[in-house]
């Protein structure tokens, strides 16, 4: 998957890796900035099971973490069974029953530009909401009147 991302002239997709590469954004002006956030429930998981190849046996083998409902199965196959379970427990882990969502917009300028999609943003001198995001989308807005803004998604799991 890939992210747009702003160059002199054009809107070009970068990398997931390119994303994550362009730094943190660093939000700590309160009165430039405005928005709203909200807090979504999520489904928890409670049992995830991944693949992985058994050479020796020459066939498909499952590891399982967690029990009960809802249930996830990871799509990839890995390559060692401790590798499967490694990959099975993160995904347990990281599953969340709440994901915190922040809108914010703030003014368009050569500072900001330089960030896409997927970068991780750190917000300051706003309250509650100071800590680490993750920018899930931006859209830059350019007006005739010169009002340029820079709207932002940012999501953090709880």
């Amino acid at each position: 998957s890939g992210f747009f991302k702003v160059t002199k002239n054009k809107l070009v997709i970068a990398s997931h890796e390119e994303a994550s590469a362009s730094g943190t954004m660093i939000i700590s002006d309160k009165s430039k900035t405005s928005g709203r956030w909200s807090r979504a429930m999520r489904d928890k998981i409670n049992h995830v099971k991944a693949s992985w190849f058994n050479e020796d046996l020459n066939k498909i083998k499952y590891v399982e973490v967690g029990s009960g409902k809802p249930s996830f199965e990871l799509p990839d196959q890995y390559k060692d069974e401790a590798e499967a379970m490694a990959a099975a427990e993160s995904k347990l882990k990281n599953s969340s029953m709440y994901e915190k969502i922040l809108n914010l917009n703030l003014p368009l300028d050569s500072g900001n530009v330089i960030y896409t999609a997927g970068c991780s943003a750190n917000i300051s001198n706003h309250g509650f909401i100071d800590g680490d995001w993750i920018v899930e989308s931006m859209v830059m807005n350019v007006s005739v009147d010169n009002y340029n803004s820079l709207g932002l998604k940012l999501v953090k799991r709880v």
